[in-house]
């Protein structure tokens, strides 16, 4: 009796240990398919323009960080000619961000990578893409007034937004370009007013717009009655 409580002692030892033995490989062999010698890219990686705003979706990676790059895109051009390029970092985790104030009426081109954060897995790979926005435009409606036998143009814009100068363009009188001073810009108001070199007439079309550098934030077109 004795011999057979101590031969069941020992086959009790030997099927603990060989069951942790093999629990111990299964983690090890786990731990092993896990480990990538590169993240996936950033899957389902879209981009939604709602005027000059766009937001940004994907799906995320496990053991990631994120790396956006973007800016205007010059038609026929590759991705490394883009024009003021920017970088975007953003930390584990995050799977949605949104571009604000972009360029209106703007081809875009915009990558990303997930950055591994995990030591011997690199980088994934670029997911590239483009995206256009929608045109801009921060002037209100136009209004003129008389000035003797011509008229004053009045422009009001979205005074939180930067401009620098108007450009106005008659079919006659040609373009013309009116300078927005400090105060002008804080009110967000302008009087374009008739000069000798340039005279807002009655039964003219004038095409105006409103600009930051190059960069055009709106346009309208007014047509003077008396």
């Amino acid at each position: 009796m004795f011999k057979n409580k101590l031969l069941l002692n020992v086959c009790t030892y030997v099927i603990i240990a060989a069951f942790a033995i093999s629990f111990v490989s299964c983690d090890t062999e786990e731990e092993g398919e896990v480990q990538l010698s590169r993240l996936f890219r950033p899957g389902s990686f879209s981009r939604v323009v709602d005027g000059t705003n766009v937001s940004l979706s994907w799906l995320p990676i496990k053991n990631a960080s994120y790396l956006i790059e973007y800016g205007r895109l010059a038609s026929g051009l590759p991705f490394d000619s883009i024009k003021d390029m920017q970088v975007i970092e953003l930390e584990r985790g995050v799977s949605t961000h949104e571009l604000y104030d972009l360029w209106g009426s703007t081809r875009y081109g915009i990558r990303i990578k997930a950055v591994s954060i995990i030591s011997g897995t690199n980088d994934s790979e670029w997911v590239s893409s483009n995206f256009t926005t929608d045109a801009e435009n921060i002037l209100y409606p136009l209004t003129y007034e008389p000035n003797e036998s011509d008229f004053n143009v009045h422009l009001i814009w979205q005074s939180e937004k930067e401009v620098s100068h108007i450009i106005v363009n008659n079919l006659q009188l040609g373009v013309k370009t009116f300078e927005i001073s400090s105060e002008e810009k804080i009110s967000g108001e302008k009087t374009l007013l008739n000069s000798s070199d340039y005279r807002f007439r009655n039964n003219q079309q004038y095409t105006i717009s409103i600009w930051l550098g190059e960069r055009k934030r709106g346009e309208k077109v007014i047509t003077i009655v008396r």
